[in-house]
Order: C-alpha cells, then sequence, then structure tokens
C-alpha cells in the first residue's frame, strides 16, 4: 500500500470513528427534548350504578388508573337509610330468633295459665247463668232474647276455654 492509500483509510477511520463517538454521546445525555406532535388520548366516561353526591375522590385529573382502581366514594342518604333499615330488620329478626330459641320465659308461661284460669272461670260461669236464664224463661219470667243471649255467651266462653 502506498501512502496515499493509507492516509485515506486513515481519514475515513477517523470520520467513521468521529461520527460513532459523537452519535453515542448524543443518544447518551439526559437533557429533556421537547418534541411537537400530537397523541391521541384515551377518555372513558364513568357512571355509577346509584345516583348521589361525590363524597371523597381518590385520585387526580390526569393521573393513570387501573381497571378496578377506586375512583371515588358516593355518598346517597336513600343507600344509607336502606342500609338503617337493613341493619334493623335485621336486629328484629336476630331478636326473634334469640326468643325462639329461648322458649317462653315463666312469666309468659305463668301469664297465659292465667288466662287460660279466667277463661274457664267464665265458661262456668256463663254456663250457670245460662242454666238460671233457662229456668227463669221456662217459668215465662224472661223472654226468649235473654235465654239466647245466655246461650251466644256460654257457647262463646267454651270455645275460648
Amino acid at each position: 500500500m502506498n501512502k496515499k492509500d493509507i492516509l485515506g483509510l486513515l481519514i475515513a477511520v477517523i470520520v467513521f470513528g468521529t461520527v460513532i463517538g459523537l452519535s453515542l454521546w448524543y443518544f447518551n445525555q439526559n437533557e429533556v427534548q421537547y418534541l411537537q406532535g400530537q397523541v391521541e388520548a384515551k377518555q372513558i366516561n364513568v357512571a355509577p350504578k346509584v345516583a348521589g353526591r361525590v363524597k371523597t375522590i381518590y385520585v387526580e385529573e390526569g393521573e393513570d388508573v387501573k381497571k378496578g382502581q377506586l375512583l371515588l366514594e358516593l355518598e346517597s342518604t336513600e343507600i344509607d337509610a336502606k342500609m338503617a333499615q337493613a341493619q334493623a330488620a335485621k336486629s328484629a329478626a336476630q331478636a326473634q330468633a334469640n326468643k325462639a330459641q329461648a322458649g317462653a320465659r315463666i312469666e309468659q308461661i305463668q301469664g297465659a295459665y292465667n288466662l287460660w284460669q279466667q277463661a274457664k272461670a267464665a265458661a262456668e260461669l256463663a254456663e250457670k247463668t245460662y242454666t238460671r236464664v233457662q229456668n227463669l224463661y221456662n217459668d215465662k219470667v224472661v223472654p226468649a232474647q235473654k235465654k239466647d243471649e245466655a246461650y251466644a255467651k256460654m257457647k262463646a266462653y267454651r270455645e275460648q276455654e
């Protein structure tokens, strides 16, 4: 090889090395670069299943969100009222269940026994009254109306017993 060829080859290697070095330096810089152009944004409308006022917002405008992420909390007096009503119904049902499982209390049993005794005594009195009114009717002292009334009372008290 002659001197011209070596010099040309040396210049080509220096130019090629300079271009590669400048390219690496340029692409490794951490400077912010401002570029102009258009980007298509993806926007999604959110519609809740229930109406209400926004109580708390958990994300900022422009923030990236993921599927299932909580965005905001709604406050609805109607839903709160229904929830309270359901809780009250649950409490009442639980109280009834507890009462049924505990069985009748002694006071309830005694009260039922007293009512039965009163009904029994009233039925006995109604039978005696009917017998008296029947005798008076047979003697033509009272009208049939009184006898029928005494009979109806006697029958009613027997049914209650």
